[in-house]
């Protein structure tokens, strides 16, 4: 059954899908948008998108890795071949493989981090090991995706309300997430341990941290699956 986002936000599901390592597809959609992430063990290995500006031929020319001629020139191209776009650019040596394959994380990265910004529209998880061709799949870590969306979260008020008065309960920092945080987020973690009794209400008014700091450094180790 679809989640509406205003209500559940996209990151719940990513975190999940982090906590458990799950297989599976999440499809997000409203209007005139459709993304489409594809899960193994946990990991983003694929995804998908309508979006004009998330497409390889946007993302490369963002890049700077093709000219505004060649891009100009990508409909011609794709009309004249069968093959995805990239393998047509690098068999016409407009683009190398490597440069190809750094593209195309970084056009898997934004998709997924798009979803950040997201307040309307709806979601929906289907839980079943995709069939991605193992020459389109990647495996990029979702704790990486996750700390880049905070930066573009625009919903802080879902999870405000959610923790407002509440006392966070924090669970060790597995040592392969620490590479994803910053020694203020780490520092920022031992603090609110020395908060074990009071609200997050009550803790906002003793650091030295600004609003938004403090929510989105909440969020960031709530999304994590370091509190709850």
């Amino acid at each position: 059954m679809p989640n509406r986002i205003i209500q559940y936000p996209v990151p719940l599901i990513l975190k999940k899908v982090l906590k458990d390592k799950a297989n599976g597809e999440l499809v997000v959609a409203g209007n005139n948008f459709t993304k489409n992430l594809f899960f193994i063990d946990g990991n983003l290995v694929f995804a998908k998108t309508n979006v004009i500006e998330e497409r390889l031929g946007e993302i490369l020319f963002k890049m700077g890795k093709i000219d505004n001629s060649q891009f100009m020139n990508i409909n011609s191209l794709i009309q004249s071949s069968n093959d995805r776009l990239g393998k047509i650019l690098v068999k016409n040596s407009i683009l190398n493989q490597r440069d190809l394959f750094f593209a195309l994380i970084y056009q898997l990265r934004t998709i997924a981090t798009s979803t950040f910004t997201l307040v309307s529209g709806e979601w929906n998880f289907l839980p079943r090991v995709p069939e991605i061709p193992e020459d389109s799949r990647f495996n990029i870590g979702l704790p990486g995706i996750i700390y880049e969306g905070i930066s573009k979260i625009t919903n802080i008020a879902y999870f405000k309300n959610k923790f407002f008065y509440k006392t966070p309960k924090l669970s060790l920092i597995p040592e392969a997430m620490k590479e994803f945080l910053t020694d203020q987020e780490i520092n920022f973690y031992k603090e609110l341990s020395h908060f074990p009794n009071i609200s997050c209400e009550q803790i906002l008014s003793r650091m030295k941290l600004t609003e938004e700091a403090f929510w989105k450094r909440v969020i960031l180790l709530f999304l994590l699956n370091i509190r709850s």
